[in-house]
């Protein structure tokens, strides 16, 4: 599933109805949404930024930034979950 794209030179994200929004309209309840979505699947994906194809400066800040933190997840999702697990260790434990 697409959650990130660049089309007709405007930065779009996936909103909860299925429908592709301007990443200005981006809520965090949006953000958070789509960050637990890359967090959990590797089949969701999103277009990666390159420079100059948003003509929009204000979408290309946003969607440059959301894009460069959801590689970042997506690449050290192994790494998040084992530190949460450490940073938790003694409450799973207790709570199991």
């Amino acid at each position: 599933m697409q959650l990130l794209r660049i089309a007709d030179e405007k930065g779009e994200f996936l909103d909860e109805h299925g429908s592709f929004q301007s990443v200005e309209l981006l809520t965090k309840d949006d953000l958070l949404r789509i960050v637990k979505m890359v967090y959990a699947k590797d089949e969701n994906d999103f277009d990666l930024y390159v420079e100059g194809k948003i003509k929009n400066k204000a979408q290309d800040i946003i969607y440059k930034n959301v894009a460069s933190k959801l590689v970042e997840i997506k690449t050290n999702r192994d790494q998040i979950t084992a530190e949460v697990e450490e940073t938790f260790k003694d409450a799973f434990a207790k709570y199991r």
